[in-house]
């Protein structure tokens, strides 16, 4: 399963079904090959640049494409606020991680790639929780994604970091393109997460508005 079919899934069928789907498929595929799959999929016999990883792509089609497609209730604004989210958080994120494999890692030790790492996922989480701020996001919407989504990132974490302190990946392009797959299976991650956020708060949200717009 790619991370493509999972977005066509997140379209046809919504966001709760789609969580069933990828937890089977995980499942599966680590159950069965574990270590062996992971090698697999994260360092490909040939090391690309990382600028021209999937993650890219996948989370600019997500942006322009499947996001603004995208609803979650029969509420126009809980449709609108959870699209206005995800498009900023990947947006910010995306572009934070294009400037950061841009860099030139040669001068740095692998150490110094790590701390570059986990400084930059802690820039994104607040640069995207700002633009919603300034987006007028409403405070307990963001508190509870972060609940949600704080494993998650967490989780990213704890990955690299073994990624970067492993033998499995050598050189500074193979690290980046390992992370970047782990980030790219946490695109999906966080679309449900903005789901649970705006599906789990109700009378938190009722009466106040969004761009307009009254949050039922």
């Amino acid at each position: 399963m790619e991370i493509t079919e999972i977005i066509k899934l997140l379209q046809d069928y919504g966001v709760t079904l789609t969580l069933v789907a990828i937890v089977l498929f995980f499942a599966f595929a680590f159950g069965q090959t574990g270590l062996k799959y992971l090698q697999e999929k994260l360092k490909p016999n040939e090391v690309t640049d990382p600028r021209s990883h999937a993650f890219f792509s996948t989370s600019e089609r997500l942006i322009n494409y499947h996001i603004p497609r995208m609803r979650i209730s029969n509420d126009p604004a809980r449709n609108t606020l959870f699209r206005d989210m995800l498009v900023k958080k990947i947006g910010a994120w995306r572009n934070s991680m294009l400037d950061f494999v841009a860099r030139d890692f040669s001068p740095l030790k692998t150490f110094e790639i790590k701390d570059l790492f986990a400084k930059t996922l802690h820039e994104i989480i607040k640069g995207y929780e700002s633009e919603w701020k300034l987006l007028g996001v409403p405070d307990p919407v963001i508190s509870k994604f972060a609940e949600w989504h704080s494993p998650r990132v967490e989780g990213l974490s704890s990955s690299a970091t073994s990624v970067f302190d492993g033998k499995s990946f050598t050189t500074p392009a193979e690290m980046l393109n390992a992370t970047l797959c782990l980030q790219n299976a946490l695109l999906v991650e966080t679309i449900i997460d903005a789901e649970r956020t705006l599906g789990g708060l109700n009378g938190e949200l009722s009466g106040l508005t969004y761009q307009g717009l009254t949050l039922q």
